[in-house]
């Protein structure tokens, strides 16, 4: 749960540099994480991409 609530912050914070997320989705409550686990076969590779190279980590 922690991770989780950590990847959707990140996202929400490099999601504003990024194309493809638009302020209505980044400001919404709808979690990014679920979004992008439904919508792009690829997701995990595209999450740790977002995280990793915009500086940050995940916990074990």
């Amino acid at each position: 749960m922690k991770n989780t609530l950590r990847i959707d912050g990140y996202l929400r914070s490099v999601g504003h540099r990024l194309p493809g997320f638009s302020e209505e989705l980044l400001m919404s409550g709808v979690p990014l994480l679920e979004m992008l686990r439904s919508s792009l076969y690829n997701w995990l590779e595209t999450i740790l991409k977002f995280i990793y190279d915009s500086g940050g980590f995940l916990v074990p």
